[in-house]
């Protein structure tokens, strides 16, 4: 699994959503790239809106031989926001 970010102040993209994961080895969060601008605004809405929390992202395959923005396709899932109280 990775995460969602949203970086609303990104100079080329108002709308920029980056992808990241937790590297528990070395403690920090590493980005591995941006969602497409061409596909990012509703994601993009809905976290500036405060949904972050719905999405769930999954790496599901990486093209190492594709061109740098095409290696890795993600699938990004919207779940139940289900009350647990």
């Amino acid at each position: 699994m990775v995460q969602l970010v949203r970086e609303a102040d990104n100079r080329y993209d108002p709308n920029a959503v980056m992808v990241c994961y937790n590297d528990e080895e070395n403690d920090e969060q590493v980005c591995l790239g941006y969602i497409p601008r061409s596909q990012n605004n509703t994601i993009a809405l809905m976290m500036d809106m405060g949904y972050s929390d719905i999405f769930e992202c999954r790496i599901n395959r990486v093209n190492e031989k594709a061109h740098p923005e095409q290696q890795v396709n993600l699938t990004i899932k919207i779940c139940r926001n289900i009350d647990k109280n």
